[in-house]
């Protein structure tokens, strides 16, 4: 994506993915509640698709559909606060 990511970012995805794992090998769902504009964003929702594969290959679990829209957030999560910055100045 050619982006950089803020370590609080970065931190906050390592943690979202632990608990995520936790959470299916729990069989707990997670609801997101604006998937369709998260999966509209097709760069990173296919970024976020490739991620989930990666993670059900390492982890022997399947990625829900609403969890990729949270991976979804999360790369898109940089770009949004360096729009912000942009429009306040």
């Amino acid at each position: 994506m050619n982006r950089e990511y803020d370590e609080k970012v970065r931190f906050a995805f390592a943690l979202h993915i632990n608990s995520t794992i936790e959470r299916i090998r729990g069989n707990q769902f997670i609801s997101h509640p604006n998937l369709n504009a998260f999966a509209q964003l097709f760069k990173e929702f296919q970024l976020a698709i490739e991620i989930s594969n990666r993670i059900e290959e390492a982890y022997s679990i399947m990625i829900p559909l609403d969890e990729i829209g949270f991976i979804t957030m999360f790369l898109t999560m940089d770009n949004q606060e360096t729009q912000k910055s942009t429009n306040d100045k």
